[in-house]
């Protein structure tokens, strides 16, 4: 990442992707966007679990609402071994436009099966 004071810093992941974007624009986007999220299907076996859902992104663009993407998701659990309860290992979404894939992320997670399979 370049900063405009010639810094370069490596791509953040996972946790400080969402650290850098409330950083740098955090309140404009509070102030305008909803991510909502759908009850989930949860599958558990073991210290495991796969929850699949539906999401919508929801934007106030010039006095009204706005759902500008709907995804599938797709989330990989893990229970802790501290007993303290789950931890999300993979999530992985894909937007709802027609494509074959997304409803297939769906049926995969309600069937308990990994993302990728």
């Amino acid at each position: 990442m370049r900063h405009g004071d010639g810094r370069v810093e490596p791509e953040p992941a996972g946790h400080a992707v969402v650290h850098v974007h409330l950083r740098d624009d955090g309140d404009a986007a509070a102030d305008r966007v909803a991510h909502v999220v759908g009850p989930p299907h949860i599958t558990v076996d073991g210290d495991e679990a796969v929850a699949v859902c539906h999401s919508l992104m929801v934007v106030h663009e010039e006095g009204r609402y706005v759902v500008r993407r709907a995804t599938a998701d797709h989330w990989l659990l893990r229970r802790t071994d501290s007993g303290s309860g789950w931890q999300v290992v993979t999530r992985t979404n894909r937007i709802l436009d027609g494509r074959p894939e997304s409803p297939a992320l769906l049926t995969r997670g309600v069937r308990g099966e990994p993302a990728g399979a």
